[in-house]
């Protein structure tokens, strides 16, 4: 069956097609209706090149039974399954519209505590219910975090390389599937024996690169992110955001540690030492952007897709504009030792590179080729408009700081205020012993601003006639937001 099938081909006699959503090597993803019902959903159908690999259909399979087993609002749903007259697998699957986390990461560049935290309390919730389940999911990172325009949700995506109990049995004795800038350790070395902790390490890559703007090791290929994820040790987050709060850079620090057993393994936990560290979430920008994301899929001729791990083509009505993810790197187990001695590409998977480890003690079983890959070239596309609203983080030193706006005094320290883009508020900063501050806040891009008060000079002390000292004028100033540097 080609990867093209015209609107209007029924499906197992009930699913209309109406367009392609996207496509990749390893098959293509429809936007269908249900006939017997009436619902849309996207249908995801195994491509005829690889549909006789055993490895494939059991990856696609897992889609389906992480669902079925997990059973979480957070996960996104799986309708049904079977396969095609011709025999090529399918699954049918909720239809969503937004945005991936990735594509709206690219657009902010940075999120504030209060957004990260609030993106992400979802996500550990969905990993909570999976691991109760028995299921590692081996592949948290921001493509597969969707957050929905509607309902205004945040969902976790492709469960296709997921563990189930002790083996998934989907690679080969020795091999890892997963990210390498968010896999943790123990992944990349191929270890059986995969555990919560896994996932957590990989919310703590998300989380980090959320808050600081980079990931935890930095950027580069595949090869290098690899061994420095087994050697060496990312920089501390406060060093990078020493405004966030001790709290949420310690926690994220410690999800990063690369001894597995010092790592915490509850996700339920470990979203309420999010909340407890950040109580105040702020995902209202974040799903504004994803409902833009999606009226302007449904309105401009840029790329969509749907949310199935699958690089966008074109638009159809409804589509989702999001930006696609890379398939996850298939790689060799290398001995435990952690000193890799040489490294050496041998192909590519899905648009990420498949990495051989060259090893003190060579891999016992190389692991299968991979699926080829067409390489889709997007159109030319307009870049989104600038966000109507903006958000700007207010921090004060010293902490006894406070603020106030037209003589109401804010309890906030920081303070995240927002405001239409252009627009302009006074504030003023005062504490004690200090110089007070009238700021003036121009809200032309999302960042977070410093104000640091001087110390009120102590007047020296003058004979009763000398006159009383001029009053200090108060000083004023403007700030500017500039989005090449958000933490100025």
């Amino acid at each position: 069956m080609s990867s093209h099938l015209p609107p209007g081909t029924l499906i197992a006699g009930k699913y209309a097609l109406e367009g392609l959503l996207g496509e990749g090597g390893m098959g293509a993803v429809y936007q269908a209706t249900n006939l017997s019902i009436g619902r849309r959903v996207a249908i995801k159908i195994l491509n005829a090149a690889v549909s006789d690999r055993e490895d494939v259909r059991r990856r696609f399979e897992l889609e389906a039974k992480a669902a079925a087993v997990i059973d979480h609002p957070g996960i996104v749903d799986v309708l049904d399954m079977g396969q095609t007259d011709e025999g090529e697998p399918f699954i049918v699957m909720e239809h969503l519209e937004g945005i991936t986390l990735r594509a709206l990461f690219k657009e902010l560049r940075c999120l504030t505590p209060g957004q990260a935290v609030g993106v992400m309390a979802p996500v550990l919730e969905a990993l909570a219910a999976a691991h109760r389940a028995g299921v590692i999911h081996r592949d948290v990172k921001p493509a597969n975090i969707f957050v929905c325009a509607r309902p205004q949700v945040v969902k976790l995506l492709d469960f296709g390389v997921s563990r189930f109990g002790q083996s998934s049995g989907l690679t080969q004795t020795g091999s890892t599937i997963g990210t390498p800038r968010y896999m943790a350790p123990e992944q990349v070395l191929g270890e059986d024996d995969l555990g919560p902790e896994a996932d957590l390490y990989s919310v703590g890559a998300v989380l980090y690169t959320l808050l600081s703007g980079r990931p935890p090791h930095g950027s580069g290929s595949d090869l290098s992110m690899l061994a420095r994820v087994l050697n060496e040790t990312p920089p501390a987050l406060a060093t990078l955001t020493p405004h966030l709060p001790p709290a949420l850079t310690s926690l994220v620090d410690t999800l990063l540690l690369k001894d597995r057993a010092q790592r915490p393994r509850d996700a339920a936990k470990v979203k309420a030492q999010l909340l407890a560290a950040v109580p105040t979430l702020d995902t209202e920008g974040l799903f504004d952007v994803a409902v833009r994301t999606a009226r302007a899929a449904a309105l401009s001729p840029t790329p969509s897709s749907s949310a199935a791990g699958l690089p966008p083509r074109r638009l159809t009505p409804g589509g989702v504009a999001r930006v696609a993810p890379a398939e996850p790197t298939l790689l060799p187990r290398p001995s435990r030792t952690p000193l890799v001695v040489g490294l050496t590409l041998v192909g590519l998977l899905g648009g990420a590179g498949a990495i051989a480890f060259l090893v003190q003690r060579p891999p016992e079983q190389a692991p299968l080729p991979p699926p080829p890959v067409e390489l889709v070239v997007p159109a030319h596309v307009d870049p989104p408009p600038p966000p109507a609203t903006l958000t700007l983080t207010l921090l004060a030193e010293p902490a006894t700081a406070r603020f106030s706006e037209a003589g109401v005094e804010l309890t906030c320290n920081p303070c995240t205020l927002s405001g239409e883009r252009g627009s302009r508020r006074v504030m003023r900063v005062a504490a004690p012993g200090m110089v007070d501050t009238s700021v003036e806040l121009i809200f032309d891009a999302t960042r977070t601003e410093r104000v640091v008060l001087a110390a009120r000079p102590v007047a020296p002390e003058v004979p009763f006639d000398a006159g009383v000292p001029a009053k200090k004028k108060k000083t004023s100033r403007v700030l500017s937001v500039d989005e090449k540097n958000p933490y100025e």
